[in-house]
């Protein structure tokens, strides 16, 4: 899953989900992580094999150190995160393939509208697994 706003054009945004399917490497180190997202529609110009496969680049991101005015640390990084599992609020919007929700009340309380969200995210109700 993408973790940041990549390329908002071309629908590589923060939680768009998709395979690592390769590296492409420069010397010894790697360049780029090759994605093929789950939506045919994400990444389309910016991918650069025939098989759909959307290189991913490191992201520098700056962030202030609070207690001094001008000191400030760096991270470089893949914009990239596991997604085996997301909360009912990561998926708000999306439409699954497979879902599995858990409803077991000592693991979270559900807000009003919140279970309608999880339940209703999958295309067909076969696909539809509720736990406890």
């Amino acid at each position: 899953m993408l973790t940041q706003n990549v390329d908002v054009d071309h629908g590589l945004t923060n939680g768009a989900t998709g395979t690592v399917m390769d590296c492409e490497l420069q010397e010894s180190n790697i360049k780029a992580i090759l994605v093929k997202f789950d939506s045919p529609k994400v990444g389309v110009a910016a991918s650069k094999t025939a098989q759909g496969f959307v290189p991913i680049s490191q992201h520098l991101a700056t962030f202030p150190i609070q207690g001094y005015r001008s000191a400030e640390v760096q991270r470089l990084q893949f914009p990239l995160t596991l997604s085996w599992a997301v909360t009912i609020h990561k998926v708000q919007g999306l439409i699954l393939d497979v879902i599995a929700v858990d409803m077991e009340a000592s693991k979270g309380r559900y807000q009003p509208g919140q279970a309608y969200v999880a339940l209703s995210r999958v295309r067909q109700i076969e696909n539809l697994h509720i736990l406890h």
